[in-house]
């Protein structure tokens, strides 16, 4: 759109062509920047916006998997929807439900600012080395009847040296990294749906070194949820899981991040990253097999302070046994608080 606007009325390019010529040449002439760099038009007659049009995609570049150079159509798209949700206030990056990881978005800025750099770098040393300012006019120490001043095609009358600046500059474009987004806890996978909150994310959250520590509850029933929620309102991260998905949509929006996962199932567990966390409260007491299952991943994950509702005496001794670290009895705590 942008080509046609600009030249659809410049009889050096394409205002003289068909309605159909001109079609089909605003079409080639904005997708050949960004691979082949075929000219259909004479890019001398065009106007300086389809230039500044032309260096802005070439930046941008192809697609990740293809040959063009530049910063990567998917890194552009990445940044787009950093802006957008950095003005809609979000803590995080969402992309269609999927939050995005923050590694992620570490190598699209690096990536982004380290091409600006060397922009920066090469067009400070080709104006060192040739008589030409940034719009391509002669300087005052270049004769003023220079025949390519104004205009582009000026490579062949350059300097050796700039002349190999050019051709770093292009080597640099053409392999621009492009690596692939490594699976994290936000993308979902086998057994696991992930339903972050609103702003928050499950990219690699929990890994922290201070007091206030994220805490695993495992099992949304009244006891889990409730100690959930508390610890929400305490301003603690969380971090639920629970095999009911009508439970997971439920209190997604409530508390920080909520995982429809089987608290029983090893792999689960492990893709949640468990061994992240210092602290892990299990709910699930009604089936007894899962909550002492869930207690010995847990355990055997290094969790160092576990905390496991337990519905009967015997079935706290099974859970101490196995490694928890303090066995909870609500309905006997509120019998004993109701007497007193």
């Amino acid at each position: 759109m942008g080509f046609a606007v600009f030249e659809w009325n410049n009889d050096g390019t394409i205002g003289q062509m068909s309605l159909w010529g001109k079609f089909i040449n605003s079409i080639i002439g904005r997708i050949t920047p960004r691979t082949a760099g075929f000219n259909a038009i004479d890019y001398g007659k065009a106007s300086h916006e389809t230039w500044a049009l032309d260096d802005a995609l070439m930046f941008i570049g192809g697609g990740s998997a293809g040959t063009a150079g530049g910063i990567k159509v998917g890194t552009f798209v990445l940044l787009a929807f950093v802006i957008w949700n950095e003005i809609r206030g979000e803590a995080d990056v969402v992309v269609g439900n999927r939050t995005v990881p923050r590694e992620l978005l570490r190598q699209a800025v690096t990536v982004v600012l380290l091409a600006i750099g060397v922009v920066a770098i090469g067009t400070m040393t080709l104006l060192i080395l040739t008589d030409y300012s940034s719009t391509c006019s002669p300087s005052k120490r270049s004769r003023p009847s220079a025949p390519w001043a104004c205009r582009p095609g000026i490579t062949p009358v350059l300097p050796g040296a700039a002349q190999l600046v050019l051709m770093a500059l292009m080597m640099s474009g053409a392999s621009a990294p492009s690596r692939p987004p490594r699976r994290s806890p936000s993308t979902p996978a086998t057994g696991i749906t992930a339903c972050p909150k609103k702003g928050r994310s499950l990219a690699n959250p929990f890994r922290r070194d201070d007091d206030n520590s994220p805490v695993l509850i495992v099992g949304l029933g009244r006891f889990g949820y409730s100690v959930a929620r508390s610890l929400v309102a305490m301003g603690q991260e969380v971090l639920a899981i629970d095999t009911d998905p009508v439970l997971v949509q439920r209190y997604a929006d409530e508390l920080t991040h909520v995982v429809q996962a089987d608290a029983t199932d090893h792999d689960a567990l492990e893709q949640l990253g468990i061994s992240d966390f210092d602290k892990a409260v299990v709910g699930i007491s009604v089936n007894v097999e899962a909550s002492v299952l869930a207690t010995i991943a847990l355990s055997e994950a290094g969790v160092s302070d576990i905390w496991v509702k337990a519905s009967s005496l015997d079935h706290g001794k099974i859970l101490e046994r196995i490694g928890a670290h303090h066995i909870v009895y609500p309905e006997r705590s509120m019998g004993e608080q109701v007497a007193t």
